[in-house]
């Protein structure tokens, strides 16, 4: 019995440990060895010898690791075959590989489904990455374009040019970028070497500032084009408030002026409250104001 099944392990990472068990089991049990046992890895998985000429010292491999919090998958271990000289065949698996592969398949979209806490992390983690980068006034090379491939390019090409922005003059979501390569690196396993490490971790914060830069840019695209359209950015930050007092006094008529005393006894924060919460439900409307404003009174070019 051992802590983890190094059979597998072994195999799967291409590496080579537990030595003094395979010297115990080779040396000195000399094929008296019926069964090895282990957990740690979170599953069930049983291999039982292929009878053949050679000799045998294990006859049994238990994986019997169901006891733990979560699932690890078993298919990534269905085409382990052989240890010890000896030819190895699957007996049982629990989950089977193919039960294995479809939940594997499935945490793509169940875990954001399960997990949705998440997002919230992962937008505030977005948000922090491209938060330098707004808002983005000049989009006019990206609309000219006639044609989609023309858009695409000159998307992509914007996109670009906002990543060398960051390393440049964005220092916050340079920060950002580079907390997050620390983290990305950091939770790689430990057993695999330093420079796939950092690879590893380059890669998958790359991905993640590609995609926070590519959502960043379609939101500014479509704050733009509804502000051209006048479908945003009509009247000020208040426009629900207005239209809400508009349709009350239109149909909830205050002859005695009884909201007006209501507001001088609040001390004005009756009608503050009412505003200033609808505004909280109009976020497009105060993006889009606020996006004009800036754009219009201008920024510095570097923050």
């Amino acid at each position: 019995m051992t802590h983890e099944p190094n059979w597998l392990l072994d195999w799967y990472f291409d590496k080579l440990t537990g030595k003094n068990v395979t010297y115990l089991i080779r040396d000195h049990l000399k094929e008296r060895c019926r069964l090895r046992i282990a957990g740690d890895v979170h599953h069930y998985m049983r291999h039982s010898y292929v009878p053949s000429n050679k000799p045998v010292y294990v006859q049994h491999l238990l994986v019997n690791g169901c006891g733990g919090a979560f699932l690890h998958p078993t298919h990534v271990f269905k085409n382990f075959k052989e240890i010890y000289g000896t030819s190895y065949e699957t007996k049982a698996a629990y989950p089977t590989f193919e039960d294995s592969s479809r939940i594997a398949l499935g945490n793509i979209l169940k875990f954001r489904k399960k997990n949705w806490q998440f997002d919230v992390i992962g937008g505030m983690i977005y948000f922090m990455l491209v938060f330098s980068m707004f808002p983005q006034c000049q989009l006019d090379n990206i609309l000219k374009d006639d044609t989609f491939s023309g858009r695409l390019g000159t998307f992509f090409g914007t996109v670009w040019d906002l990543f060398m922005y960051m390393l440049g003059c964005s220092y916050v979501s340079a920060a950002g970028a580079i907390l997050l390569l620390t983290i990305a690196i950091v939770f790689v396993p430990s057993t695999v070497s330093w420079k796939k490490r950092l690879l590893i971790g380059i890669l998958h914060v790359s991905a993640h500032l590609v995609a926070a830069l590519i959502l960043m840019l379609l939101m500014e695209l479509g704050v733009e084009i509804c502000i051209r359209h006048k479908l945003l950015a009509t009247s000020g930050y208040h426009t629900l408030y207005q239209w809400y007092q508009s349709v009350e006094s239109e149909h909830f008529p205050d002859p005695t002026g009884l909201r007006e005393r209501i507001e001088q006894w609040t001390f004005g924060l009756y009608p503050a409250c009412i505003k200033y919460l609808m505004s909280g439900f109009d976020v497009p409307e105060v993006m889009a104001v606020t996006r004009s404003n800036i754009c219009k009174n201008g920024i510095y070019p570097c923050s």
